[in-house]
């Protein structure tokens, strides 16, 4: 990457940034990254497939990296537009996903709810189903921050389903995770500790740091309780 941007190609370092960004992000290296695409992006705004795909990238880290859910939001309403201009219809519906994202943080949630529903819909019509379970994870939590909590639970409850049948680990681990205060407010602490070992387990496996911090912090309430 430092010798693609010193040598003035943009467009090849953007699409290389582009590509490490899903282990930017599952390994936690959030400033890196965010550091790495805000550069590349600054440097070379011609609107093509390298940028689009950056941006969507440089979303996801720009809400759990920094917290910059302004930036977040206007880079995922860019990617939108462009993947809709480059014609690119999974590129548009991942954009849309992570526009539902930002929103989400920005406390939108009626339109959240509505960009990944969307999303969700639109993956499964593309034959994406790793990317629709992504999306519907994110669905269930903005119903639960809506107050649908039965809602939440039976999306939770499919998408675990569907995850283990199509060893999507990933969401496995996110809907375990995510399951586990129903268990514990429902009187079932073993339960609840359980489901979060087993996503922790799944975690320390993928090296997400993060999510196993998340996941700590999980049990400790329910120990507490």
């Amino acid at each position: 990457l430092d010798q693609l941007e010193a040598s003035g190609e943009g467009q090849l370092a953007l699409r290389l940034a582009g590509a490490l960004s899903p282990f930017w992000n599952i390994r936690s290296h959030l400033a890196e990254g965010l550091r790495r695409l805000e550069s590349l992006l600054g440097d070379d705004e011609r609107p093509t497939q390298a940028r689009a795909k950056a941006l969507n990238g440089a979303v996801k880290m720009a809400i759990f990296g920094r917290g910059d859910v302004a930036k977040a939001t206007l880079w995922a309403e860019e990617a939108v537009t462009l993947h809709r201009d480059l014609g690119d219809v999974w590129g548009a519906t991942y954009s849309e996903f992570m526009l539902g994202q930002a929103v989400a943080e920005e406390g939108n949630l009626a339109r959240a709810q509505q960009l990944l529903d969307q999303s969700a819909r639109q993956f499964r019509e593309l034959g994406d189903e790793h990317s629709a379970l992504h999306a519907t994870y994110n669905l269930a939590i903005v119903c639960g921050d809506l107050g649908e909590l039965e809602q939440e639970r039976a999306l939770l409850e499919d998408n675990l389903r569907r995850a283990r049948a199509l060893g999507d680990r990933r969401t496995e681990s996110m809907s375990l995770g995510a399951l586990a205060p129903f268990a514990r407010r429902e009187g079932q602490g073993r339960e609840a500790l359980s489901m979060l070992a087993e996503s922790t387990r799944i975690e320390h496996d993928l090296g997400d740091v993060v999510w196993i911090a998340n996941n700590l912090g999980r049990m400790a309430y329910t120990v507490a309780l």
